[in-house]
């Protein structure tokens, strides 16, 4: 039976809903502190620059360089460019002014750093006791002066909020406990909290994040290296927008604290 055109263009659209998606999310990790790494729309090509052309009114498309026509960008999805086009074109647009928004926010301070602590550590393995937790990691038997324990500023996400916590008491010395550890970019597993500490039950299927990106940029202009983690939570029905998280430390051996004097607003969006 030949295929309808509308049928057609649904497979077309879904086909190009999918490789935006992967775009989106495919995980890309900046190891050069002066660049900032995209996922080029639709083919999810790990790049430093893309161009892509979209609708800015009813009846007109212009076509965008990205950093490097940013401005141009927000400016025109303020004035509801966004709104017009397909439903893919829609979503370029969103991912698109995440972009933009999200490479604003790393070149807020035009300085040189002083002191790198943070490039020599690896996040896409990293261990949770190294990296702050939000306020919900403060329970008994666990030191809440710990850097790890602070509740954290305003539009910072608290790990804690992303992941299953799961009180054992005598029963957790039956269990197959590890450190709580990024791998490979991802984390999946249930939080155990007993009197020795915190420690991890493995789980394939638990809810956890994927670090999408890891970016290097002096965000809050004190002349130290920060590091900037893009999240996805993964969870049935959780958002699909990138979290940041910004982290720094002013020693190699300290655990990573949130910059001081550093604000991210709700889902990534830098003001």
């Amino acid at each position: 039976m030949p295929t309808s055109r509308a049928a057609a263009r649904e497979r077309t659209q879904a086909r190009t809903l999918c490789a935006l998606a992967f775009g989106l999310l495919a995980a890309a990790v900046t190891v050069d502190a002066r660049s900032v790494y995209f996922a080029e729309p639709y083919t999810g090509k790990k790049v430093t620059e893309y161009d892509v052309e979209l609708p800015v009114d009813r009846t007109q498309h212009r076509a965008f360089s990205i950093p490097a026509d940013c401005n141009a960008v927000v400016e025109a999805a303020a004035r509801g460019a966004a709104q017009w086009g397909t439903r893919v074109e829609s979503n370029v647009w969103w991912k698109v002014e995440h972009d933009c928004r999200y490479h604003a926010f790393l070149h807020r301070h035009d300085v040189e750093p002083v002191h790198d602590y943070v490039t020599g550590y690896d996040f896409m393995n990293a261990y949770l006791r190294d990296l702050p937790m939000g306020a919900r990691c403060s329970y008994p038997g666990v030191d809440p002066t710990l850097p790890a324990c602070q509740p954290l500023p305003p539009g910072v996400p608290a790990l804690a909020s992303l992941l299953p916590f799961t009180d054992r008491g005598a029963d957790a010395h039956r269990l197959d406990l590890a450190p709580c550890r990024i791998r490979s970019g991802i984390f999946r597993g249930r939080v155990v909290r007993d009197e020795a500490g915190v420690h991890c039950e493995a789980d394939p299927d638990a809810p956890g994040f994927r670090v999408i990106s890891v970016d290097y940029a002096d965000v809050n202009g004190d002349r130290v290296l920060d590091v900037v983690l893009r999240l996805i939570p993964l969870a049935p029905g959780a958002s699909r927008m990138p979290i940041i998280l910004p982290l720094t430390r002013q020693s190699p051996d300290e655990p990573f604290t949130v910059p001081e004097q550093v604000v991210v607003p709700p889902n990534g969006r830098a003001p």
